[in-house]
């Protein structure tokens, strides 16, 4: 992986956009493991630099390469990654540059795995304002298909949270009760 390590030091969004592709390969081929990819610190720390790329494809490559990771069912990799800063990077990401459909949609994608590895990770989202985004992507005016995926979100977030982690999430947001039921009653 010495070559990969070196590649994707690159700043020209082309280099970077072919070597997160193969990335992202290695990340989906059934016979690589996530672990080698995670183990490797280059690239984890690289990804989490190009989560704030200028270029958009870059941009969401990196996320999209993160969010597999976070999805690897292990608890220490996500701990990790959370460790060195993923959501910080992440959220001045959402906030400094508009999202298309799909990298709001991974970005949910990346929260419910988080969300799935350890109830004190919804105080991280929360902590880091991830929570507000879910919420905002969750709106009535949101296109379909990422209100759709952050509803879903929302679930998993409720299945796993405990009692007293919903009941802060219904105190920060005194308007989620009336979204959930707006988007009960107005499905489309």
């Amino acid at each position: 992986m010495p070559a990969l390590e070196r590649l994707i030091q690159y700043d020209k969004p082309r280099i970077l956009i072919n070597v997160l592709h193969s990335v992202l390969f290695m990340l989906t081929d059934q016979s690589y493991k996530v672990a080698n990819i995670y183990h490797c610190q280059p690239i984890r720390s690289r990804l989490l630099q190009l989560v704030g790329y200028s270029d958009k494809a870059v941009r969401t490559l990196s996320v999209r390469a993160l969010a597999f990771l976070c999805s690897s069912n292990n608890n220490h990799f996500v701990t990790n990654l959370l460790q060195s800063g993923l959501l910080e990077s992440l959220y001045k990401s959402i906030c400094t540059y508009e999202q298309s459909q799909q990298e709001k949609i991974t970005f949910l994608w990346m929260c419910e795995n988080i969300l799935k590895n350890s109830n004190d990770d919804l105080f991280t989202l929360v902590h880091h304002q991830c929570i507000n985004k879910l919420f905002e992507y969750a709106h009535p005016s949101e296109e379909s298909r990422v209100r759709s995926q952050a509803l879903y979100t929302m679930r998993i977030m409720f299945e796993f949270a405990a009692y007293n982690q919903i009941e802060l999430l219904f105190r920060l947001r005194t308007d989620l009760l009336d979204m959930l039921v707006h988007n009960l009653t107005n499905p489309s």
